[in-house]
């Protein structure tokens, strides 16, 4: 299946004005990603520094965080997809 054969399940249909909502999520749901990514970051970077267990619990909460205010934002509700039922096509005539 091709991308553009997926919308998003609550996406009104394309209308004459352009093409219906992506499905690659809203801004808010981007930010907190980028959080949580950060807070594993230097999660990550504090294990490889002696371990430095501050910095490692500074990467941790950051990191939780970011998933509590995810999910509080309804991460989950803005990446369901739904697939779009094909027009049969019709065969050539043979001669």
């Amino acid at each position: 299946m091709k991308p553009k054969d997926f919308l998003p399940v609550d996406a009104p249909e394309a209308g004459a004005k352009g093409a219906a909502r992506s499905h690659l999520g809203r801004p808010s749901s981007w930010i907190m990603v980028a959080v949580m990514v950060v807070g594993f970051a230097v999660a990550g970077v504090g294990i490889t520094l002696g371990p430095s267990w501050i910095v490692v619990i500074a990467g941790l909460v950051l990191f939780v965080v970011g998933g509590v205010a995810a999910y509080a934002l309804g991460i989950m509700k803005d990446t369901g997809v739904a697939e779009i039922e094909e027009k049969p096509r019709r065969r050539p005539r043979s001669s």
